[in-house]
């Protein structure tokens, strides 16, 4: 409610400024006010990284808490962009990064996958990306072009995540389910985490 309110506040000041004016002290409280609701998200952000950093140390595994604010002001900035109704939420995003780098920002996979999201040489290549392959944003926007790519394929949520991490058919012609139930296991802990 607070970033509504906000919002409306610098829409207010941006689209009407001539037929609205504001006191000295009055337009000082309004950018107080604005400046005080970033710091309150910021914190969040924090708070957020901090609960996932100890987590996965628990488990031994170090993650950046610098790493883990960025990705997840990315995750909320694009993400209205490329899924304003679904089927893919922020906490999916979340999962898929835990899963394919436990967070970490400069990994590189066996296959020449990179970043937070482990993007595939071959997906940069398609999108035309040919520098900051380890940048978070530009990471984080390949993974949701990724993803959108494998949902408009597949038709379904469950087999677009599957194939996120490439299909794997058995032998009997059935899709393997390890890596869905490594996503899901994290997508649950990040929902209960973060009460979403």
């Amino acid at each position: 409610m607070k970033l509504l309110q906000s919002l409306i506040l610098v829409v207010l000041l941006v689209a009407v400024p001539s037929s609205i004016s504001f006191s000295q002290e009055e337009s000082s409280a309004i950018r107080s006010y604005v400046e005080s609701n970033e710091k309150d998200k910021d914190l969040i952000y924090y708070q957020q990284a901090i609960t996932l950093k100890e987590l996965l140390a628990k488990q031994n595994i170090p993650v950046t808490t610098e790493v883990v604010v960025k990705m997840l002001k990315a995750i909320d900035h694009d993400i209205p962009k490329f899924y304003p109704k679904g089927p893919f939420t922020r906490n999916d995003f979340i999962a898929l990064a835990w899963l394919e780098s436990a967070f970490h920002q400069y990994e590189k996979g066996t296959h020449g996958e990179r970043g937070l999201f482990q993007i595939m040489p071959d997906e940069f290549a398609d999108w035309r990306v040919t520098k900051n392959f380890y940048n978070i944003n530009v990471n984080t926007i390949m993974a949701f072009r990724v993803l959108n790519g494998k949902y408009v394929k597949w038709h379904d949520y469950k087999k677009a995540i599957q194939a996120y991490n490439g299909v794997i058919r058995l032998k009997n012609g059935k899709w393997s389910e390890k890596y869905w139930n490594a996503f899901e296991k994290r997508r649950v802990i990040v929902g209960t985490l973060f009460n979403s």
